[in-house]
């Protein structure tokens, strides 16, 4: 699953008449980057979700030939239902014994994705997050065995535990690349909520594990300022989406 229905408004006159999915990276949509990279790892069937300036979502792929993948709209055109909402609502299009990989629009990353999936199935986890060390106000918190116990917010200091506060934790920032089975998510009604509180609560009684991330490069590509930035380093990489 994409998500690429968030208004992009940190992006300012960037998405004033388009959504951040077709934002550009040297010439090339960020959804169309993220779609090649999906199917580079092999996979053929993914569900985007739309909200803002949608309908240039959908004439892009058709456009496109819809890259020759098995594409499912989820539309979120009355109602921004924010990642955890997002999700809920798309459920229905995945089979209960099928893995999903879901992947923000707004990551430019060369993430491993077999590699991912390939420790995910080692891992036995319900959910598998990807996470970095890097800068971020807020990071998930995991245990020794790297499962999800809270979150932190540094800039006010606020704190939410899984069950009990914990003071041996290890902080990692999302890297907005998981893994989920979708029958955990089963008991929660469709309804605006961050994909980071679904997980909080799923914590208590599932597995939520961390994949530690060290790949070579890493955007979430939020701001104007960061689009520069990527356009400029991923070419010494050869722009190989």
């Amino acid at each position: 699953m994409v998500f690429s229905a968030g208004l992009g408004t940190r992006l300012g006159k960037l998405t004033a008449s388009k959504p951040k999915a077709l934002v550009e990276i040297n010439g090339d949509p960020l959804l169309k980057i993220t779609l090649l990279s999906l199917k580079k790892a092999g996979i053929n069937k993914v569900v985007i979700n739309v909200h803002h300036f949608s309908n240039q979502i959908i004439s892009f792929l058709r456009q496109n030939n819809y890259f020759d993948l098995e594409i499912i709209i989820s539309d979120e055109t009355p109602m921004l239902l924010d990642t955890g909402g997002g999700l809920l609502k798309a459920l229905p299009h995945f089979k209960d014994d099928e893995s999903v990989l879901i992947h923000n629009v707004d990551i430019v990353s060369n993430q491993d994705l077999n590699l991912f999936f390939d420790q995910f199935l080692k891992s036995e986890a319900d959910a598998f997050l990807a996470v970095r060390q890097r800068e971020s106000s807020r990071k998930l918190l995991f245990n020794q065995n790297m499962s999800l116990c809270g979150w932190n917010n540094q800039k006010n200091g606020e704190f939410k535990w899984v069950k009990t506060m914990q003071n041996d934790y290890l902080a990692f920032a999302f890297s907005g690349i998981h893994i989920i089975k979708p029958p955990i998510f089963d008991k929660f009604p469709i309804q605006k909520c961050s994909i980071t509180d679904l997980y909080l609560e799923l914590a208590k009684k599932n597995v939520i594990k961390a994949y530690k991330d060290e790949n070579n490069y890493w955007y979430d590509l939020g701001k104007a300022e960061d689009l520069i930035m990527c356009e400029k380093e991923i070419k010494s990489y050869g722009n190989n989406f």
